[in-house]
């Protein structure tokens, strides 16, 4: 039974209340990015690699840039002082997914399995920001941008699957141009797509915050999104976990609600106050931490740092509950694995392709560690159509929260719930501006009740938001007659190109294999340069010889070189993903796979990250005559060209004209050998 290691990226991470519902599901904290100094410190006292090092870069700044960040408002809090020390934080701008996978897998091993999460700011979606900047396009005061920067660390990535969290203000109408430019991107990339709007209450949190959640699963895994199933039943009030008789939100409302109704989305001022008996305080940090999952000590927070920076991080959350129903559902429902104890995971039932039976419903797995917070990742799930409807246009409830409004399309599920109810109204005395409860100065311990009290039944139900999943017709499926109307372009090959090749689409894939001695580079060389004087700019690797008197004589007696042809010398394939930029080369050709040591495993992700490259391979043959290696990268080729004996090559597949054209290597030669009068064989 195959076993594997499972590693968490983090991106947007703020304290990472995700990142913890991951590691209490028995995930590997791999790397993690985020902006917010203060954040990122509380982070690094948390998080760690195997050798204690944090997950977080910090980089060193000189005094005057420490200065220059203070004087600005939007870096004021991107720096500070440590140990005699200016430092900042790496941001997602800085980082690139080829690296990280490269260091995960360095430490992993290449079959490591890769999870994505994050959730980039939403200040300029929502819409109780009044100074909101909803630009995306060449604006780099929006921060909307960073939504686009997430997709780009995804393609680079390229994990296994993904998890992203945004507000429901996506969907809004303002945020129309946003939402379409990102569902535009997301149908490109080579992952299955959904989403669900999701209030952490209704998975067993402790406080209601709506988000949306978009889950991409890559095609690779064959699996369609599947969504933990929402508990609206189980909603926890105040009194089930708060020691106080009532609270106020300082949000969205001026009235004082009590134990017995549900606790509001977490921010930085919100809660304000506890009551209890005649005692009122501001919540503590363990209060705060305990309404979104965390209890006293689980979690570890800096003396030094500021209170108020730590609520900031506070209201900056993904609630671990919903966290860890999201990623107990991932790992059972779409990775179909379960831990084996050691740190390692192994397919459920022994078969990591046969899906999980369906459920009863009734189960809810407990967290690893004996602890409370339960998930309902375990009692079945929603499954969504790959790629992502147009969002519901939110309005907002009395309390200035977003609510969904269903969208004109055939849902997948709807979640049945109960009927909207009123929400209690506090006696006038308790209003805010007439309270006058005595303020203490000794700050209570929070106190987390175990037995639930009674609901008085004079209590009205407050409203619980209704959970929609849609879905759109499949892009993987369209019709013949769009097939044969779809547009394509094509390489406008000539003369005795036209007639080997014929016609290849733009990113071909071609392998060319043969003896030693043949004339395969010196093919690969000729052709190379009559892409390059045609069709745009090529790369030549030259993996075997380097810059070498005999590499360079290849060139000379083929008459090759301009400034659109570049050679490299490139050894191996982490050179080569080191070396060469992604979307700098029209063509890329790598002599040989076989020198280079890339099999098809790296062949596949080379042209996954290339992918708008067309890539011509050189490869050995064995003594029977055959391509050496693994005939999976024939398979994936357009074309595949055998050099033999004389200089001869000769089709063998092309998806572009018939197989078996043939094609005088030393003809050229000849040519160039005649124009400069030389008698050398």
């Amino acid at each position: 039974m195959k076993k594997r290691k499972i590693v968490v990226v983090s991106l947007f991470s703020g304290m990472d209340l995700f990142l913890f519902a991951c590691v209490k599901a028995g995930l590997i904290p791999g790397y993690a990015c985020e902006r917010n100094i203060y954040a990122a410190l509380m982070h690094a006292v948390n998080f760690h690699h195997a050798d204690g090092s944090p997950l977080i870069e910090f980089v060193n700044i000189t005094q005057e840039e420490y200065f220059l960040r203070k004087g600005q408002k939007d870096l004021v809090d991107t720096c500070t002082e440590k140990d005699g020390q200016f430092i900042r934080a790496k941001t997602v701008e800085e980082v690139n997914g080829f690296d990280i996978r490269r260091r995960i897998e360095k430490e992993y091993g290449s079959d490591v399995i890769i999870i994505l999460i994050g959730g980039p700011p939403c200040q300029d979606l929502i819409s109780f920001n009044p100074s909101r900047n909803s630009g995306v396009d060449g604006d780099p005061t929006s921060r909307n941008f960073l939504m686009f920067e997430y997709l780009r660390l995804l393609k680079e990535l390229d994990p296994d699957v993904a998890l992203m969290e945004q507000s429901t203000q996506i969907g809004s109408e303002k945020n129309s141009h946003i939402l379409n430019r990102f569902i535009s991107e997301i149908r490109q990339l080579p992952f299955r797509v959904g989403y669900l709007d999701m209030d952490s209450i209704h998975f067993l949190g402790n406080q209601s915050r709506l988000r949306r959640v978009f889950l991409f699963v890559s095609d690779r895994l064959n699996k369609m999104p599947v969504f933990p199933i929402p508990m609206p039943e189980k909603a926890k009030r105040v009194r089930d976990f708060l020691d106080i008789d009532r609270f106020h939100s300082g949000h969205f409302t001026d009235r004082i609600k009590t134990k017995n109704d549900f606790m509001g989305t977490v921010t930085s001022g919100s809660p304000l106050w506890f009551y209890q008996d005649e005692r009122k305080w501001h919540p503590t940090i363990d209060e705060l931490l305990w309404c979104d999952d965390v209890k006293p000590g689980e979690y570890i927070i800096p003396s030094d740092i500021p209170a108020q920076q730590v609520k900031k991080a506070l209201g900056n959350v993904v609630v671990v509950s919903t966290g860890y129903a999201l990623i107990t559902t991932v790992l059972e429902k779409i990775l179909c694995l379960k831990p084996d104890g050691d740190g390692y995971w192994v397919p459920i039932d022994g078969s990591p392709d046969e899906p999980l039976p369906p459920d009863d419903g009734g189960s809810v797995p407990a967290p690893p560690d004996g602890g409370d917070i339960t998930s309902p990742g375990g009692s079945g799930g929603n499954a969504l159509q790959g790629g992502v409807v147009d969002s519901a246009t939110p309005v907002l409830n009395e309390q200035g929260e977003p609510k969904v409004i269903v969208v004109e399309a055939e849902p997948v599920s709807i979640i049945p719930l109960p009927k909207d109810g009123q929400e209690r109204q506090v006696n006038s005395e308790l209003s805010v501006a007439e309270h006058h409860a005595p303020s203490v100065a000794v700050e209570p311990q929070v106190t987390i009740n175990s037995q639930p009290a009674d609901v008085p039944t004079s209590v009205a139900m407050p409203p619980i938001r209704n959970i929609i999943i849609t879905n759109t017709s499949s892009k993987k499926i369209i019709t013949s007659t769009e097939l044969k109307n779809m547009q394509f372009q094509s390489l406008n090959f000539e003369g005795k190109w036209l007639e080997f090749f014929g016609l290849p689409s733009l990113n071909f894939g071609c392998v060319i294999f043969g003896s030693p001695g043949n004339g395969k580079s010196t093919f690969a060389i000729q052709f190379a340069d009559y892409l390059a004087l045609n069709f745009g700019k090529t790369l030549y690797i030259s993996g075997e010889e380097g810059f070498t008197k005999t590499f360079k004589d290849k060139f000379v007696i083929s008459n090759a070189g301009s400034d659109l042809l570049d050679v490299a010398d490139v050894r191996n394939y982490d050179e080569l993903r080191r070396e060469v930029s992604i979307n700098t080369y029209n063509f890329i050709l790598i002599d040989s796979l076989d020198t280079m040591k890339i099999n098809a495993g790296k062949m596949k992700q080379l042209r996954s990250v290339y992918k708008n490259s067309a890539i011509i391979v050189i490869a050995q043959s064995t003594k029977a005559g055959d391509m050496r290696g693994s005939n999976e990268i024939i398979h994936d080729s357009d074309i595949v060209v055998n050099v033999g004996g004389g200089g001869i090559a000769t089709t063998v597949k092309n998806r572009f004209k018939e197989k078996g054209t043939t094609f005088d290597i030393f003809q050229k030669v000849k040519e160039v050998e005649l124009t400069n009068g030389s008698a050398t064989s």
